[in-house]
């Protein structure tokens, strides 16, 4: 539970990071990691033990500023957040209601500011943060330290070494032009196209190819330099880069089918630590586990699935928390994902003895190597086992062939 896990607050020079966990050592170092964030970037932490509880309260009042994940710009309330904790403060449901009100008074001030100089504030606060965006794809490409913010919104371009980035009227987005055409492309040009790309996505299965064809590039070898002349092609001039064919989200490995227009993981079996949390925080989305050993769901608009095996239906049942009935002494997981099938909680060598009464007056309709299927009053039962000679046997159930030689069952 949350109320025993510890809060953190990680503040970088234009970001924070909050969550909860139960060993803050171990955490910090898997997000320098993950996040490639040096220790000279961290200007300060701030850890509270026992006070996981307020976290879903503080990432609901920073929802406005939000990045990504559990990262948020330092502005307005999150800032106000920050400066309390700098001042001593330790949070509280007091300190976030005295948060709040002061955002809403700094808003108040910055409408009556915006109404007398128009929308040159938020304009400012929007060329400040593209420039924050542009730096962190560019790190360790080269970036000057101090930016003429009044030069870049007057002439609403960033000139930096091979590559101009043009921005809108607004300074919500921008728009990278090479300064060089593909045909006459250099290494080093080459380099920090493949940075760039490098520097903009999460997934550190990509990171790693990415790192392998740089590195290649330096030392002076061909062996991917048809593949990369692709993706810098598709990337910064026909933009049309997409992640698809490799894993798109961090850690997390899925494959595209363009037959079948949809994505595979690995079997449930073979799941890391990242897919299974991944598929926790999926698992609400047009959800469909299959006694077949398949399970589908969306994920922001992308068709996803991967299988299991079947013997292991009821633990993959339990992972994603199925929702369990116990009527008249008869324990059932009621498949809301796959049209109300029920399955008995236990196979068949576990169930008690009206569980098993009740699976003898039910009607059987089909069988596999790991599963026995009822039906009662249009309702479909299922029943795993290890074994099929004993529930045979309890069931007297007899294996009969027809003229086709397609194998049916009878009660005895």
């Amino acid at each position: 539970m949350t109320e025993n896990k510890d809060f953190y607050v990680i503040e970088l020079k234009s970001k924070i990071k909050v969550g909860i966990t139960n060993d803050f050592k171990s955490r910090l170092n898997s997000i320098k990691t993950g996040s490639g964030i040096k220790d000279n970037e961290i200007l300060n932490i701030y850890y509270y033990p026992d006070l996981g509880f307020l976290e879903a309260r503080i990432k609901r009042l920073f929802s406005k500023q939000k990045i990504a994940g559990e990262w948020f710009y330092k502005r307005q309330i999150v800032l106000i957040f920050i400066e309390c904790l700098k001042n001593g403060d330790v949070p509280s449901l007091e300190l976030l209601k005295k948060v709040q009100n002061e955002s809403v008074k700094e808003l108040n001030l910055l409408e009556a500011e915006s109404s007398i100089y128009g929308d040159y504030l938020i304009m400012k606060q929007n060329a400040i943060n593209l420039l924050d965006q542009i730096k962190s794809e560019r790190f360790g490409i080269g970036y000057p330290d101090s930016v003429e913010l009044a030069k870049f919104m007057r002439l609403k371009k960033a000139n930096y070494r091979n590559m101009i980035y043009n921005v809108d009227e607004c300074f919500k987005y921008f728009e990278r032009v090479p300064k060089f055409c593909l045909e006459d492309i250099n290494d080093n040009q080459i380099i920090e196209c493949l940075r760039i790309i490098k520097n903009t996505t999460a997934n550190n299965i990509i990171k790693t190819d990415l790192q392998d064809k740089i590195d290649s590039i330096f030392s002076k070898s061909d062996i991917y330099r048809s593949q990369i002349l692709e993706l810098i092609n598709s990337f910064f001039f026909i933009k049309t880069y997409d992640e698809k064919t490799k894993s798109y989200h961090q850690n997390i490995e899925m494959k595209y089918d363009e037959e079948c227009n949809m994505y595979f993981m690995n079997n449930f079996e073979d799941l890391n630590k990242e897919e299974r949390l991944f598929l926790k925080k999926v698992q609400n989305e047009n959800l469909m586990v299959s006694i077949f050993g398949t399970i589908n769901f969306s994920y922001k608009n992308r068709y996803c699935g991967f299988s299991f095996e079947v013997e292991n239906f009821l633990r993959v049942l339990n992972f994603f928390k199925i929702r369990k009935t116990e009527e008249n002494q008869i324990r059932l997981f009621v498949n809301d994902t796959n049209h109300k099938e029920c399955i008995f909680q236990y196979k068949y060598h576990l169930l008690n003895c009206n569980e098993k009464q009740f699976i003898r007056s039910l009607y059987i309709t089909d069988h596999s190597f790991y599963y026995i299927e009822f039906e009662k009053n249009g309702r479909l039962y299922y029943c795993l086992f290890d074994d099929w000679e004993p529930v045979q046997k309890d069931l007297k159930i007899k294996i009969k062939n027809d003229h086709n030689d397609d194998a049916n069952i009878t009660i005895l």
